[in-house]
């Protein structure tokens, strides 16, 4: 038994964009501090993916948060990390997968092999994992969307896609207790970012990674598309020297640093 065979049998796109995601903030805990701390590495995941686990019914059905739960603990013991509760909820995943017969006959039969797997001590991580390249996104100029974190909303517009390889954004100055409509972002305006001379100055995000529509995580959906006026931004100050006309490099984890402080 090998992490692969069991991703092979469930959701190979959400598998994916986890893999990514995780590989991502595994990278940067390895480069920066020499090792991933995994409590540290949970903490940025989860931002993301309790979207997925904690959505209404309306939003995830109960097999796919089985799949999520079930290829997290995978996914973890591949880069030499346990969690002892999402090992637990992902063999309780296991069986309640089998029990709707939601896979194939494979994964049902090799369902002891599995959970033992899952149990043993996964192999310590030596290196740091590839950093996931650019690939392509399926956002496109003039979309809104919204980005949910901490049970709060908050909205952007996609000002174009690099090559088809990753959104520049801007956000609005816009938070909501709800994922909003176009109505609610009737007359909202850019949010700036504050500079170290004070100034509060136009600002674009370059983000790596956001790319899948629908997002496997369910933190990011499309409002609208074909939107054609931006955020008004005209009351923020026009950045000089590097940051004239430059969007800032972020990705999809490092992005919610920002939206934090949209958020708080």
């Amino acid at each position: 038994m090998t992490h692969q065979q069991i991703l092979d049998k469930l959701h190979r796109r959400m598998a994916e964009s986890m893999d990514s995601d995780l590989r991502r903030i595994i990278w940067s805990q390895m480069t920066y501090h020499n090792v991933a701390d995994k409590k540290k590495v949970l903490e940025l995941l989860m931002i993301r993916w309790n979207c997925a686990l904690k959505g209404t019914k309306e939003e995830v059905t109960d097999n796919y948060k089985d799949m999520v739960i079930l290829t997290l603990a995978v996914l973890l013991h591949r880069y030499g990390m346990v969690d002892e509760q999402i090992t637990k909820d992902a063999l309780a995943a296991i069986d309640s997968l089998n029990e709707k017969v939601v896979t194939s006959d494979a994964f049902f039969h090799q369902t002891a092999k599995m959970k033992e797997f899952l149990q043993n001590e996964p192999a310590s991580l030596t290196k740091r994992p590839v950093r996931p390249k650019a690939d392509v996104t399926f956002y496109r100029a003039q979309d809104v969307i919204s980005f949910k974190q901490d049970g709060k909303y908050c909205a952007a517009y996609v000002h174009n896609n690099h090559q088809n390889e990753y959104p520049v954004i801007e956000f609005y100055d816009f938070v909501s207790d709800k994922k909003p409509d176009m109505q609610d972002l009737a007359g909202a305006k850019a949010k700036g970012i504050t500079r170290a001379n004070g100034n509060m100055e136009k600002c674009k995000y370059m983000v790596f990674g956001l790319k899948d529509l629908p997002d496997y995580a369910n933190q990011v959906h499309l409002i609208q598309a074909a939107v054609a006026s931006p955020p008004d931004n005209e009351h923020l100050k026009q950045g000089d020297g590097v940051w004239e006309h430059s969007a800032i490099g972020s990705d999809i984890i490092e992005i919610q640093k920002v939206i934090k402080g949209i958020i708080k």
